[in-house]
């Protein structure tokens, strides 16, 4: 869920991913849910110390037509996804652990693999962490359409992440622990994939494609995008008409337009458009501070 000034909420996994109290500035909600939802599941990142797997199969690698896939690790660690943590034939992906939530671990990179932005599949849903990407990508649900998608990690390191298509930017979600290269977009034409809406990531440094979500105008959310596209979950002590105590959905607005302040004021007469994070052009419809 995305955090805004105070308590706001940020942008998660198909588990929430990162911390609703998490700290941006004023209007901002710091988290992003996988499928537009406001579910809070998280349990923090997990420490370097391994952690159990939760019941994972260990029991012997498999063969597929000649090619041999290592066994699901009985006892996870953590790992890095820069660079290469894991020992050949195993890839760094995040998996939901069952107490310490969203978590990176070593899992086997599958025989047939498909490449990135391509559909995929995952071994009984996040909590195995097992899926068909290539050992660069994980199958993330409903990405991208409503459809299980390999989703490339970042790369470089986690001080300097990078994405190879410059179409993409890396998000960083739950304090850095997820990495993934999702697709740039434009949150007032909203240009993102059909099953896609655009919303800004956790910190505001770029706009990304997310899953979207359902909430309306003035309706409590607790994922940056819990909301539905072109609106913007934010702190509940920068809006004139929110009842919830944390966060609701505002209006996103042009910053650039003349005419930006009285279009606010048609939604909320208390109201004007507000520079987000100061990304040139986009504001969103706040009390002024």
């Amino acid at each position: 869920m995305i955090a805004c000034a105070s308590n706001a909420p940020t942008v998660a996994t198909d588990s929430s991913v990162g911390d609703a109290t998490d700290s941006q500035g004023a209007g901002e909600v710091t988290s992003v849910s996988e499928d537009g939802g406001n579910r809070d599941t998280s349990g923090g990142p997990a420490s370097a110390e391994e952690t159990s797997s939760g019941g994972a199969d260990t029991s012997a690698s498999s063969t597929d037509g000649g090619c041999e896939v290592g066994p699901v690790l009985e006892q996870q660690h953590s790992c890095s996804t820069f660079g290469e943590s894991c020992g050949s034939g195993y890839k760094c992906v995040p998996y939901v652990h069952p107490s310490a939530g969203l978590v990176n671990g070593c899992f086997p990179v599958a025989c047939a693999t498909v490449a990135s932005g391509e559909p995929c599949e995952v071994d009984a849903g996040l909590n195995a962490g097992v899926d068909n990407c290539a050992a660069d990508a994980w199958c993330w649900t409903a990405a991208v359409g409503g459809t299980d998608t390999c989703i490339p990690s970042c790369v470089g390191s986690s001080q300097d992440p990078k994405c190879d298509d410059p179409h993409m930017s890396c998000v960083q979600l739950d304090y850095g622990e997820v990495n993934l290269c999702l697709p740039t977009c434009d949150p007032l034409a909203q240009n993102c994939e059909v099953g896609s809406g655009c919303y800004p990531a956790p910190g505001g440094a770029s706009f990304n494609c997310f899953p979207p979500g359902d909430a309306l105008l003035a309706e409590p959310c607790g994922a940056l995008n819990g909301c539905a596209p072109g609106l913007v979950c934010s702190d509940a002590a920068a809006l004139a008409n929110c009842q919830d105590p944390y966060a609701c959905c505002a209006q996103l607005c042009d910053a650039s337009d003349p005419e930006a302040d009285a279009r606010c004021m048609t939604v909320d007469r208390e109201h004007v458009c507000e520079s987000y994070f100061g990304q040139q052009g986009v504001g969103v419809c706040l009390v002024p501070p």
